[in-house]
Order: C-alpha cells, then structure tokens, then sequence
C-alpha cells in the first residue's frame, strides 16, 4: 500500500441513497477523473440495504488510489451493528483499495501522519440524554439501539 500522499480527497455525508442515478453517475465520473493520491469518507455513505453497493462503486471510481472510510450513523439504519460490519469487512478484503478505519484501525499516511478509525457519532442531544427535545431516529432505525 501507497504510504506518502500529497493530496487527500475528503467526503462525508454523501448520503447516496438519496441521490437520484443521474446525479450518482456524475458524481462517480467527477471521483474517476479528480486528482488526488487517497480519499477518505468520513460516514453516512448510504443505508444498510445499499451501502455495500456504494462503497464498491466508489471504491471503482478510486481505481488503484486508497479509498479510507469509518460508517456513520445512517449506514446502519434498518440492520445491526454487526451484519453491516460483517458485510462490509467482507467487501473490503476483495477490494485491495478498499480499508474500513473501523474498531481502532490505523493506517499511515506519512511518515508523520496517520488516520485512525472510530465509531463516534452522536446523536447531538447535548449531554441530556432522554431530558432532551431533540428527536433521533437512531433508536427506531438501528436494531442495536432499539429499545424493545
């Protein structure tokens, strides 16, 4: 694997699953033909049901540059932790470009400069937990956090 890298594509909240087929397409052909040496998505790539075809379309449109990426919260919606893990781990050991920063994983960028992956996303309900008016559909759209 490439360990020095002069420019780094970042993208978070690209949402996918919301994106009409035109709008994917181009985008997917602007990520072909951008310069950059590694790409890194920092969450909400697309829901559970399509995030395995999302990655793989991106992790094509990266062709032989590194594609980094950590799952947000929407990439879980309407499955488990564990399943979309598991799928996902799956996928990334045919795509060699392809590395999940999950579960504390690291990867060196540089010979200072690395990133390391976490699963931190928050809800935003500012420390008040059920006291707060702040509604998330986490609780209704992830099977871990269910409340039954």
């Amino acid at each position: 694997m490439k360990t020095k890298y002069t420019t780094i594509a970042w993208m978070t909240d690209l949402h996918l699953h919301q994106a009409n087929p035109a709008n994917r397409t181009k985008f997917l052909k602007e990520l072909v033909a951008a310069e950059f040496d590694a790409a890194i998505i920092t969450g909400d790539i697309s829901t559970s049901s399509q995030v395995i075809e999302d990655l793989a379309s991106l992790s094509d449109a990266c062709g032989n540059r590194n594609l980094f990426f950590v799952l947000g919260n929407h990439d879980f919606f309407d499955a488990s932790f564990s399943s979309v893990d598991v799928a996902v781990e799956k996928l990334c050991k045919t795509r060699d470009n392809l590395h999940y920063l999950e579960h504390g994983g690291t990867h060196r960028l540089a010979e200072n400069l690395g990133l390391v992956g976490c699963r931190g996303w928050s809800d935003g309900r500012a420390g008040l937990g059920s006291d707060s008016r702040i509604y998330s559909s986490d609780a209704f759209r992830i099977r871990d956090l269910m409340v039954t």
